[in-house]
């Protein structure tokens, strides 16, 4: 059985594999990146965990796609192979639609908020209320320093 991804020996390419499993450790840690390390208050450490998550996983889906999944998927036919291939596409393709991911922060544009508040007024405090979030209370005191506090 020659097929375009295999030597004549019958054994898939050492680069292919770790295309693959480049590619796949990449979608793994922008997913948990997008799920779970980003925050809205940006730091250095999230871009920095998603990066030693890619490269610890490299390796370790390299040895699971060498060692078990390849094996495994060359023991059966060309056609169970291909309805394999198509089932786990497909289960992928539904998983994407189904899953409302959050926003990528890095992604949204920079918006930035003045408030002036006019130097006669007696009452210098302002409510904003940020939808789906939570309520801040804004107080300008007397030396005009903002002072913000979270309601519950």
């Amino acid at each position: 059985m020659n097929s375009h991804f295999q030597t004549p020996k019958g054994n898939t390419p050492k680069s292919l594999k770790w295309l693959f499993s480049i590619l796949i450790s990449f979608g793994v840690s922008f997913t948990s990146y997008v799920f779970f390390f980003q925050s809205p208050y940006f730091s250095k450490r999230e871009p920095v965990y998603t990066l030693l998550l890619w490269f610890a996983l490299t390796p370790l889906i390299y040895l699971l796609i060498s060692r078990f999944l390849l094996p495994r998927l060359l023991s059966y036919s060309p056609k169970a192979r291909r309805n394999w291939i198509l089932l786990t596409v497909g289960v992928g393709i539904l998983f994407a639609l189904v899953t409302r991911p959050p926003q990528v922060l890095l992604l949204l544009p920079v918006h930035h908020l003045q408030i002036t508040v006019p130097a006669g007024s007696a009452d210098r405090s302002i409510t904003l209320e940020y939808a789906k979030i939570k309520k801040v209370n804004l107080h300008l005191d007397l030396e005009n320093e903002l002072i913000i506090d979270h309601a519950p």
